[in-house]
């Protein structure tokens, strides 16, 4: 009796413990205030301090450029879609704490092509 009590008692610690660390994590993942529209630099500023990921970006592609904002309690994959929505600026995450947005087109360049038709191979003539 005394042994399933002491059972008992540490899976409800430990279910406490798992409740608490996940409850964390998801606090973690999600905005704790609303960023206000600003500038996007600031944002991404903003954003990074509350999620406490890396965001790598040219610094150039966000001169000008303002960011609708995003709400308190989104993820943070929502609040990025958010902060670059409209800016025509895309984002990925290069790991699991860095975000990287490499400009307003993630494709590359595609150049016209420049190819000339060369003529059919001739099998080599047997001696």
């Amino acid at each position: 009796m005394r042994l399933a009590k002491l059972l008992m008692l540490s899976a409800t610690i430990a279910t406490a413990a798992l409740g608490a660390a996940v409850a964390e994590e998801a606090q973690a993942n999600t905005l704790s205030t609303t960023i206000a529209p600003m500038p996007l630099n600031r944002a991404l500023e903003q954003y990074a301090k509350q999620t406490g990921l890396q965001v790598v970006y040219v610094s150039a592609t966000a001169t000008g450029v303002k960011s609708s904002g995003a709400a308190a309690g989104l993820t943070r994959d929502a609040a990025l879609r958010a902060l670059l929505s409209g800016t025509g600026l895309q984002s990925r995450f290069i790991d699991s704490n860095t975000v990287r947005s490499p400009g307003p087109s993630s494709t590359p360049r595609s150049y016209p092509s420049r190819s000339r038709r060369l003529p059919p191979a001739v099998p080599p003539s047997k001696p």
